[in-house]
């Protein structure tokens, strides 16, 4: 006769099978009794039982790992618009991307919650590669399985535009007019599920002030209670004061920097002017390209 120790610790294998054999979509019971036969005779576990009878593959593992986890698959495609600049889709090993990786765990745990969804990323200046760090850190977010959204309020040059190959004219200022709702103007890019861009949109007269209204501070707002992660791609702060303003209607700021470039200096007056809004400079990421 079992003991009651050892009761409970078959139950609890034949529990953890169950949820394997759930998790694997592997349901007929022929099959199950198969894979457990097996397990018997050799002491194997469900999923080597499984791959030596040729039940499942690595192709359905990743797929089923994907959907324990809520990961959201790559789907890339040979012959993409995207930009070759959005590594984190063309290699998704790349030690940029790695890199990538721990900035977006850092900001975890420094900056996003469920109240604080939105960052402002810009740079000290112009050719630091700011926009860049901005597509790859929102399609990182998306891999992760969060809803994220990537506003480019950069007028002058709209770069999101042309990394993620977007031809709709409507973007930011035609929902601050009210004109348009983002969640009609934004793109979603089928490449990279979860992930929607809103660009630019129409260029106003002395654009420099749109992101100092209650408008745009109303529309991140917004853009929070719809998306997990809400990135806000800004004009290099050299040229104008948009980082500063969008930063103290977020309240943090990303700052991005090129090595042997940017002058420290020039980083520390910034993050003055950040702070002196009452924003936080959440962190730096220093370019070397």
């Amino acid at each position: 006769m079992s003991s009651l120790p050892e009761l409970a610790v078959a139950r609890a294998h034949q529990n953890e099978s169950e949820r394997v054999f759930a998790d694997l979509g592997v349901v007929d019971s022929a099959t199950v009794e198969q894979i457990q036969q097996l397990r018997a005779e050799r002491g194997l576990s469900v999923i080597e039982a499984a791959r030596a009878l040729q039940c499942v593959d690595d192709n359905d593992l990743r797929r089923a790992l994907g959907a324990k986890f809520g990961l959201q698959p790559i789907e890339f495609e040979p012959g993409s618009e995207l930009s070759d600049e959005l590594v984190a889709v063309y290699e998704p090993h790349h030690p940029y991307v790695g890199a990538l990786r721990m900035i977006r765990e850092e900001l975890g745990t420094r900056w996003f919650t469920k109240q604080r969804p939105a960052l402002v990323v810009g740079g000290t200046e112009g050719g630091v590669g700011s926009s860049r760090v901005a597509a790859n850190l929102a399609i990182l977010y998306a891999h992760r399985g969060d809803r994220v959204l990537l506003i480019d309020a950069d007028f002058g040059n709209q770069r999101q535009r042309e990394l993620f190959s977007i031809n709709l004219s409507e973007g930011l200022t035609d929902c601050l007019a009210g004109w348009v709702d983002f969640g009609e103007a934004a793109t979603r890019i089928t490449q990279v599920p979860g992930l929607n861009v809103l660009t630019a949109g129409t260029l106003p007269p002395n654009q420099c002030e749109i992101l100092s209204r209650r408008e745009f501070r109303e529309l991140v707002q917004k853009a929070g209670d719809l998306f997990d992660i809400v990135l806000i791609d800004v004009a290099s702060a050299r040229y104008n004061g948009d980082i500063v303003a969008a930063s103290a209607c977020v309240g943090g700021a990303l700052i991005v920097m090129r090595k042997n470039h940017t002058r420290f200096e020039v980083a520390r007056a910034l993050t003055t002017q950040i702070q002196s809004v009452g924003a936080q400079v959440v962190g730096a990421v220093l370019n070397e390209f």
